[in-house]
């Protein structure tokens, strides 16, 4: 995503990084910080929202439902904070 970001709204960085071979690297750190990222989000997300292991087991279908919420609302952050960002 941050590839495609990066060629259609800002053309100059991303021949930037190409050019000095630094795209993929900043690709792939991008990745990982996404991915720890969202590892340290959900659970403290889980315990604000009241999402536990009891709930799983009380109503399995809502709390699938509710995780697939937190993480979609993670994600958003992620995609906010990290891919759509105009720094490097």
């Amino acid at each position: 995503m941050r590839w495609s970001y990066l060629k259609e709204y800002h053309p100059g960085l991303y021949n930037s990084l190409l050019l000095n071979e630094k795209l993929y690297p900043h690709l792939l750190e991008l990745e990982r910080t996404a991915n720890k990222r969202i590892e340290t989000m959900l659970p403290r997300m889980m315990v604000a929202d009241g999402v536990t292991e009891e709930l799983k087991g009380r109503d399995p279908m809502g709390w699938v439902q509710m995780m697939n919420v937190l993480k979609a609302q993670a994600e958003e952050t992620i995609l906010n904070e990290l891919i759509y960002s105009e720094e490097t």
